[in-house]
């Protein structure tokens, strides 16, 4: 009889967890304590303490609040392992090197990825890798990524940041599908189908199999348009997520549970930007979207969101788009101009 899903035991002996830790100097210490006690609050139940690796991204009042929680759920004298990283890298770089060490565990054959905010709610962990386990069988593949998906991204993180994620996820959709269609392929959706069109690629709670990990965490960066410094602070979500259809990859979703407002953040208005301008202009030259194209993948959804129906929004938006094609054609040895106003329909 075929096995419907996997049991908690079997997922445990299966599953490695990464938790990048980095918290910033808003959230005072005795905070982000408790939200990284949270974050492993009986992570025993999923996964075993030496397939579960905390890294430090270069931050020695992070490494003291790591090493405290590390201590207080030991057990038996058995602990998860605390990695900290020489200097402040990015979630991108933390999450490589997490992945990397626990490779040598053999047994390991999905890799689990979760913030250290909380947020990521570690009950999750079990149907998210059940996800990926099914996907891999069904589909006969050891390339596989499954995204926690929210339910809603704007209450989480507001109305701005939950908006440039929409037109960040259907623009990189756009452009997979692009990509995909050159080479006489099309995007395998099924096993995110009954969650809509569009997927939650910015959600970095994530699955990938032991294949697909070793494929893209072992390779040398592309860095493309970007300097080295912006592809590992912004590139966690966006580029993994590329290279991953890239190389084959079967992506699916289950729907996660998040807080409504977020305790802690470690993005500002600015730096959300600056991350979405970057990611979006290397997206396009690693899938060599001509120019033109990724101006009207741009002009397509940003009509679609209710932030272009107030004048400030517009505003925003139109930075956005911009911006990013100023610096991807700056990358392309051309010249884009720009014109604010995109055409629509006068009444509907």
């Amino acid at each position: 009889m075929e096995q419907l899903y996997l049991s908690e035991s079997q997922v445990r002996d299966i599953a490695g967890m990464v938790v990048p830790v980095w918290f910033s100097r808003k959230a005072e210490a005795a905070l982000a304590e408790r939200l990284l006690a949270l974050t492993l609050d009986n992570y025993e139940q999923y996964v075993r303490a030496e397939n579960v690796c905390l890294v430090v991204d270069g931050d020695e009042r992070s490494l003291r609040i790591a090493r405290k929680v590390q201590k207080a759920l030991a057990k038996g004298g058995v602990a998860f392992d605390v990695l900290c990283l020489e200097e402040n890298r990015g979630k991108h770089y933390a999450v490589k090197e997490g992945i990397l060490r626990l490779m040598r565990n053999k047994g390991i054959e999905h890799f689990v990825v979760r913030d250290c905010d909380a947020d990521h709610f570690i009950c999750d962990a079990l149907n998210l890798v059940r996800s990926a386990h099914h996907i891999s069988v069904s589909e006969k593949t050891d390339r596989v990524l499954v995204i926690g998906r929210r339910i809603d991204r704007h209450r989480p993180l507001g109305f701005f940041r939950g908006e440039m994620e929409e037109l960040c996820n259907r623009v990189m959709l756009d452009s997979l599908n692009y990509w995909l269609a050159r080479r006489g392929r099309v995007f395998n959706s099924q096993y995110y189908a009954p969650y809509g069109d569009v997927p939650d690629f910015k959600s970095g709670y994530k699955v990938y199999s032991r294949g697909l990990a070793r494929k893209i965490f072992t390779r040398n960066p592309r860095l493309l348009c970007l300097e080295e410094k912006d592809y590992w602070r912004h590139g966690a979500e966006p580029i993994v997520m590329v290279e991953a259809v890239l190389t084959g990859a079967t992506i699916g979703e289950m729907n996660r549970t998040t807080f409504d407002v977020q305790p802690t953040t470690t993005f500002t208005e600015s730096s959300a930007m600056d991350m979405h301008v970057k990611t979006l202009a290397w997206m396009f030259c690693r899938l060599g979207i001509p120019l033109a194209c990724a101006e009207q993948m741009f002009n397509n959804h940003i009509l679609r969101l209710l932030l272009v129906t107030d004048a400030s929004g517009r505003d925003q938006l139109d930075a956005v788009k911009r911006d990013t094609l100023t610096f991807y054609a700056r990358h392309l040895g051309q010249t884009y101009s720009h014109t604010m106003t995109i055409p629509r329909p006068r009444f509907f």
